[in-house]
């Protein structure tokens, strides 16, 4: 069974009760910022899979040639989506459809962030 679906009683019953609660879309005064730009490009939707912080911003660098720092971007793009955190990890739950969750596609992202760490 796939990691990225495997959620704990506790997870699910958080998931039901934040529903009506869930974060409203950017404000209109934000729709040319390059978030909601990067959003709308990757048709990023709110979603059940677990999507590591790296994956995110690996394909907002690589993939749309962002030029926001990571503190930034986290910073506006956690205005429109929920972070989570399982462990020492934090995730968004969005759909995985708009991100390469491959084995290559995580790997490169994780080279990038330790190399920018670096």
């Amino acid at each position: 069974m796939n990691n990225n679906t495997d959620y704990t009683l506790q997870e699910l019953l958080s998931i039901i009760e934040e529903g009506d609660s869930e974060k409203s879309p950017p404000l209109i005064s934000e729709e040319n910022s390059p978030i909601s730009r990067f959003i709308k490009e990757f048709n990023i939707h709110s979603g059940l899979d677990r999507i590591p912080l790296y994956v995110i911003y690996y394909t907002y660098k690589e993939k749309f040639m962002g030029d926001l720092s990571k503190i930034e971007f986290f910073r506006q793009f956690k205005k429109t989506f929920t972070q989570r955190r399982t462990g020492k990890q934090r995730v968004y739950l969005l759909d995985k459809s708009s991100f390469d969750m491959s084995r290559e596609g995580i790997l490169n992202a994780e080279f990038h962030n330790k190399d920018k760490k670096k």
